[in-house]
């Protein structure tokens, strides 16, 4: 099974709504954590004034990452240039660290995908 992790980069006052929907969707692990940053390069030496966002990272089976990606899209959406950013990269292994091995694949599989 291959793995991929989707990370969402989103405005903070729709991370309720998109945590939701997720969950709904079957989603059983995020990890959230609040960033920092800005997008104009030409004020790459100085010191913008830095907008603050919520990171949204999944491990997801490969299968499922279009509906992921589409959950995040529609409910992150306000319609403005700073919505936000998904990527998608691959993985190739997960170790998880409490467990002491690297089978965790079946924490993974997203729950009511039609499988």
């Amino acid at each position: 099974m291959k793995l991929q992790k989707v990370t969402a980069i989103i405005r903070n006052e729709m991370l309720e709504s998109v945590k939701a929907k997720l969950k709904g969707l079957g989603v059983p692990h995020i990890t959230v954590d609040f960033v920092s940053g800005y997008e104009n390069p030409s004020e790459l030496f100085e010191m913008p004034n830095l907008l603050t966002y919520t990171r949204i990272e999944i491990l997801t089976e490969e299968s499922a990452t279009n509906k992921i990606i589409k959950c995040i899209k529609v409910n992150a959406y306000v319609g403005t240039y700073d919505d936000g950013v998904i990527t998608v990269s691959s993985v190739d292994e997960v170790i998880k660290v409490n467990a002491g091995g690297k089978d965790i694949v079946n924490d993974l599989e997203i729950r009511g995908n039609g499988r």
